[in-house]
């Protein structure tokens, strides 16, 4: 009999899953932490989210998927640079 335990995910799969375990897991521990506000929240969960694609990376040739979260990624790199200017600015 198989368990879940003995199946082979893809590294889509393990993507996907511990990047969405990893923003609950941010969500639940700002909020524990009274700092839940959605910058610091993005922040956090891009970070965790930019390490995990990190890990499950597959190997070249790069398939669609990847090439599709790359371009997502880099779009939340924008969305990080300006909140990190936002925060910047608010110190002068």
């Amino acid at each position: 009999m198989s368990t879940d335990l003995d199946t082979v995910r893809s590294p889509r799969e393990q993507t996907l899953r511990w990047s969405g375990v990893w923003v609950l897991f941010a969500v639940v521990l700002l909020a524990a932490l009274q700092l839940l506000t959605l910058e610091l929240f993005f922040v956090v969960a891009y970070i965790g989210v930019l390490a995990i694609s990190g890990v499950y990376a597959p190997r070249p040739p790069a398939p669609r998927w990847w090439r599709r979260l790359r371009l997502l990624l880099a779009a939340g790199f924008v969305v990080l640079a300006y909140v990190v200017v936002e925060q910047a600015l608010q110190f002068l």
